[in-house]
């Protein structure tokens, strides 16, 4: 059995998704920052990428800055370096192979485009029920 190392990250964007072309053929990497807090509430930051493009146009089309999301991939060796201030920085990334959308969706999108409507929205409030009747019962 080969070995295999996957990591699953549950967060919110810090800014948009950016798409950049590289190569001959125009291929695309798309890349979000997702920060999340660890055991001591501390928001750590990783930089997610995704080379595959349809991937990637999902993320340019429905994710924004402050979208949460669930990514699952394969975590790079982290980069380590030091700032002009000599504090020691580690940057880490991740090559997504998943995600998933979490939260409501974007405030724009309306019922037309498979958002929800007023009364059906989580939070609203329940519609109103006939209190149950005993007559009403065919036992």
């Amino acid at each position: 059995m080969s070995d295999f190392s996957q990591t699953t990250i549950t967060g919110r964007l810090g800014r948009d998704p950016e798409e950049r072309k590289y190569g001959n053929e125009g291929k695309s990497v798309t890349s979000m920052s997702i920060g999340c807090k660890n055991y001591k509430k501390v928001t750590v930051w990783y930089k997610c990428i995704t080379f595959n493009e349809k991937q990637g146009n999902v993320w340019m089309q429905w994710l924004k800055k402050g979208s949460q999301v669930l990514v699952v991939g394969e975590l790079q060796e982290p980069k380590i370096w030091t700032n002009k201030d000599g504090v020691a920085k580690v940057d880490l990334s991740l090559v997504v192979s998943s995600m998933t959308m979490l939260g409501a969706a974007p405030a724009a999108s309306g019922a037309a485009s498979g958002g929800f409507d007023d009364d059906t929205a989580p939070g609203a409030a329940p519609a109103k029920k006939e209190p149950y009747n005993d007559e009403d019962s065919p036992f």
